[in-house]
């Protein structure tokens, strides 16, 4: 069984369907997180390596909490984040530990999932995302809480939790509201809504659309370099002022955070959803 796309919208298109759901055997990685800093620039490329599809277990967060604790070791100037898969940034969580997972588990999903939340968004360097395919569930997650974003035409991106009966975890809620108007924000996660990159660039979801990961990465580059001549110090303590709701959320609401996303993947609702879609990738074996 692999470890495939958890949040497969119901009107996601057939390529998308199938490219997700195919069973492929995952691929046994040496590191989870490729790290490759440009001396030059002193920027941070870190691309995750979970094939397939980047499913994102406790192994991926954790990897990519310690990625960023490099960077800030060493003073990194910026932080690329992308992918090694040719196709999918990242599919969202890894549907084998909410089908087969308990509340244990799922709390130190979650728990892991927050430790790298606050380490990208509270992070002393600016991060770009190059989203070389689709990004959906947390893939779409942890771009958004990039300071950038750049996306390659033809793939689909947005949070669809609720389709299969999650209640979005509130952080989500927060900055997607942040994020995009209201409205769009509001559709978007009562409905799930995915997005191509060019409806997405039209509600803040992503800032360019480019042709390939070449180019998204180039575009990730100016942006960091926009930061260049700006004291960082100014820049760390606008932008931590900007973002302090979200942070003070997780920091202070931990493990009530960690419950609500327990209960709300143990409901019957979705927990009946998430068995539907296993047995479904079950049987295309």
């Amino acid at each position: 069984m692999s470890r495939n796309i958890l949040f497969l919208s119901k009107t996601i298109n057939s390529n998308v369907r199938r490219l997700c759901t195919t069973p492929t055997p995952v691929q046994k990685a040496e590191k989870l997180v490729l790290i490759d800093v440009n001396d030059k620039t002193g920027y941070g490329t870190l691309s995750m390596n979970r094939l397939p599809v980047n499913s994102l277990n406790v192994e991926l967060f954790n990897a990519l909490s310690d990625a960023y604790d490099e960077m800030e070791k060493n003073k990194s100037r910026g932080v690329i984040l992308t992918s090694t898969s040719p196709k999918i940034f990242s599919a969202g969580l890894d549907i084998n530990d909410l089908y087969s997972g308990d509340s244990k588990s799922w709390s130190e999903l979650w728990d892991a999932s927050q430790e790298a939340f606050l380490k990208i968004y509270d992070a002393s360097f600016p991060s770009a995302a190059a989203i070389n395919g689709h990004a959906i569930g947390g893939g779409c997650f942890f771009s958004m809480i990039c300071d950038y974003r750049a996306m390659v035409k033809g793939y689909q991106i947005g949070l669809n939790e609720i389709q299969v009966g999650i209640a979005l975890p509130k952080v989500l809620v927060m900055i997607m509201g942040k994020l995009l108007p209201r409205r769009h924000a509001e559709i978007s996660l009562t409905q799930g809504t995915l997005y191509s990159p060019e409806q997405a660039s039209k509600i803040n979801l992503v800032d360019d659309v480019v042709v390939d990961k070449a180019e998204a990465i180039i575009k990730c580059e100016a942006f960091l370099n926009k930061f260049r001549k700006i004291p960082m110090d100014a820049v760390n303590t606008t932008k931590r002022t900007i973002r302090r709701e979200e942070i003070d959320y997780i920091r202070n609401n931990k493990q009530k955070d960690i419950d609500d996303f327990v209960k709300a993947v143990e409901s019957v609702e979705a927990q009946n959803t998430i068995k539907m879609y296993y047995q479904a990738l079950k049987n295309k074996k």
